[in-house]
């Protein structure tokens, strides 16, 4: 068994292995910032539930294309690496296709 990197989750699902790909708990911590940038603008114009719930569709979605991006553009690296040897990629616990297509690329 491998040690886990810090703000992950433990288990092999797929939905797991997803979540920890992702780093989930990096965005759920930077979505306070996100919701500042609402907070400021509603000092222009009126925000519904609607306009809220966007925004934070946007900015999860955002964070996770960067960061899947990422994990796909360091994979070699990572290997390399010991520290990050053991993340979804570089540890074979997700095909470059998964990390490509999501979790319905199976």
């Amino acid at each position: 068994m491998t040690a886990r990197e810090g703000q992950t989750f433990a288990g092999e699902s797929l939905l797991v292995r997803y979540v920890n790909f992702v780093k989930l708990p990096h965005t759920v911590f930077a979505l306070p910032f996100a919701l500042l940038g609402v907070v400021a603008a509603s000092y222009a114009s009126h925000v519904t539930w609607r306009i809220l719930g966007l925004v934070v569709l946007a900015f999860t979605s955002a964070r996770f294309v960067a960061l899947g991006f990422n994990r796909i553009a360091d994979r070699e690296l990572d290997a390399k690496n010991p520290r990050t040897r053991g993340r979804e990629l570089p540890s074979g616990r997700l095909t470059l296709r998964q990390a490509f297509s999501g979790p319905r690329g199976r």
